[in-house]
């Protein structure tokens, strides 16, 4: 859901500081000659309207901005299949483990659940961003895939952010900027594999 688009940098740190004391999660995202600001994510469209009008009641010209990610099929030669289908597997791993957390967190919010399981998936998550860096140390990926530089760049984003957010659940409070992490890992992620 996103809330505002602003030119003037100035803006941003006003509006941060009024998200944050209304207790609701953002990401500024950089996009052409202006910055979005975004307070929910789902991987799930319905989950995002039931949460619409929940955040009109402090933005009134809030909207939903969707992205879609078109499917891809990339080839690649047969001396490096076994590489580059581990680097897949584990890309589609990780997107599933985002859709996973997306429900979680939409399950904690809407029936002021639990962060328990929101946790477990954290550190599934961190395995499988582990098992791309020790495994994957890859330089030669076909066209269509993503550099490693970028998915590398990624995953450190992904380790810091999910060691927040552990220490977020564990600490007990602040619980918004969990789902801010997970904005920012989810930006992350479609960016690099767009």
């Amino acid at each position: 859901i996103q809330i505002a688009s602003l030119s003037d940098i100035g803006n941003i740190e006003n509006l941060v500081e009024e998200l944050n004391g209304k207790g609701l999660s953002h990401l500024i995202y950089k996009m052409d000659k202006s910055y979005k600001v975004y307070v929910l994510a789902f991987t799930n469209k319905n989950f995002l309207e039931d949460q619409l009008s929940n955040i009109k009641i402090h933005y009134p010209d809030a909207y939903i901005s969707e992205i879609n990610l078109p499917k891809r099929i990339i080839n690649y030669s047969q001396e490096n299949a076994q590489e580059t289908a581990k680097v897949i597997k584990d890309l589609n791993s990780l997107i599933e483990i985002m859709d996973k957390q997306s429900k979680e967190w939409y399950n904690f919010i809407e029936k002021e659940g639990e962060l328990t399981p929101y946790k477990e998936l954290l550190i599934e998550q961190q395995a499988i961003i582990t098992q791309l860096l020790e495994k994957h140390n890859y330089h030669d990926l076909p066209e269509k895939m993503p550099k490693w530089e970028a998915i590398e760049k990624m995953i450190l984003h992904h380790e810091k952010n999910i060691k927040s957010s552990i220490e977020i659940i564990e600490g007990g409070e602040g619980f918004h900027k969990i789902h801010s992490l997970y904005l920012d890992n989810l930006f992350r992620t479609l960016e690099t594999i767009k």
